[in-house]
């Protein structure tokens, strides 16, 4: 009888007559696949209430990246975010997801920074959680301001000092000026790239 009405409602119901089981509605550990998903299709959190042999079931972390847009990168098991090959892969549908990831690790173990670049090519504020190493990496950083001018601010101190560096950000966003070298920011090609983009860049020069 639910069911009929559910289709009398609307036909597309039809296809959650039959198939997995229900999802549980009691707080105890999720252990049917099937029924996790559909519970992580509404609420990518229920991905907390899998049990621990689901929770490390690559496929079940795959969906919950995806319905999370990367923040249950917080919640998997190490020897996922210790994976270089399934970060890379990863990383590059769900970029947020490096939020997540331990940049001393990263730094250690891809120390091309390929992950990270991977992020900030997609989402140049995401410099700001890829750790010193990386953020004193030009061709990351440049990476990032390709994208995200104001992600000048993540740099290393050094970076910030450098002409090139800073005219990238500049010119991608003028109010980048705020975070270049005092020495920069007294520059006056630097200062004129800088208003040309954005005239509010005046102040800090």
């Amino acid at each position: 009888e639910v069911v009929a009405t559910a289709v009398e409602q609307n036909s597309a119901a039809k296809q959650f007559s039959t198939g997995p089981a229900p999802v549980p509605t009691d707080e105890g550990p999720i252990v049917d696949k099937d029924a996790l998903v559909i519970a992580m299709r509404l609420d990518w959190k229920a991905y907390l209430r899998a049990s621990d042999e689901l929770k490390a079931d690559e496929e079940i972390v795959v969906v919950a990246l995806e319905d999370s847009n990367g923040e249950a990168m917080a919640f998997v098991p190490d020897s996922f975010k210790h994976d270089l090959n399934f970060l890379k892969e990863e990383i590059l549908h769900f970029p947020l997801a490096v939020k997540h990831l331990d940049a001393d690790w990263l730094a250690a173990h891809d120390p091309e920074h390929e992950v990270i670049i991977e992020a900030v090519s997609q989402d140049g504020l995401l410099l700001q959680f890829a750790g010193a190493a990386a953020q004193s990496d030009k061709e990351v950083v440049l990476d990032a301001l390709s994208h995200a001018g104001i992600a000048l601010q993540y740099a290393s101190v050094d970076l910030r000092a450098k002409r090139d560096v800073v005219m990238e950000a500049v010119a991608m966003d003028g109010l980048a000026l705020q975070y270049a070298s005092a020495d920069l920011q007294a520059d006056a090609e630097v200062v004129a790239t800088a208003v040309e983009q954005n005239s509010a860049a005046k102040q800090f020069s």
